[in-house]
């Protein structure tokens, strides 16, 4: 057997390099292609790998309209025509304190969450992201008065899920 100082070494090392790894894990995160079988609002979908895995990924950097806000219904077959039953690549980031996997998706090359945006279907996120891309996409659409932004006052999803 190993001498007790040759042990703990190990254990540090093996504690180290899984720290490190674990610190790596969100810059590795590779995308993957996926299919869309479901559009559960404006900013959550069901994908399904080709290895039949099913996630279910939260947009990331939105926050679109809930199912009973104005809007809400409209967000959701944005989302749907755009994306539903195709193939898209999907880059996952983090994941949500409800297990959902925080993630962008594209289509031939188009970042689908911020389409949200230019189509006035979302928020931007701001306390997550402050990306300027799509803090450009939400300006432009307010402008516009694109999708929610006809409304004279819309009310942000996470003012309205505190009512």
């Amino acid at each position: 057997m190993f001498p007790r100082r040759h042990q703990e070494h190990r254990a540090r090392a093996l504690a180290c390099a899984t720290l490190t790894v674990l610190c790596l894990l969100p810059g590795l995160a590779r995308a993957f292609p996926a299919q869309v079988v479901g559009v559960l609002d404006g900013d959550t979908v069901d994908v399904l790998s080709p290895e039949k895995i099913k996630t279910r990924c939260r947009l990331y950097g939105i926050d679109a309209p809930e199912k009973a806000q104005p809007f809400g219904q409209v967000s959701k077959q944005s989302l749907s025509d755009l994306i539903y039953r195709k193939t898209i690549d999907v880059q996952p980031l983090d994941q949500d304190r409800y297990g959902r996997t925080i993630c962008r998706l594209r289509l031939d090359g188009l970042d689908v969450n911020r389409e949200q945006l230019t189509r006035g279907m979302a928020w931007v996120y701001r306390h997550y992201t402050q990306e300027a891309s799509y803090l450009a996409a939400e300006a432009q659409a307010r402008k516009q008065r694109a999708g929610l932004w006809r409304d004279d006052n819309p009310t942000a999803p996470w003012l309205y899920r505190r009512q």
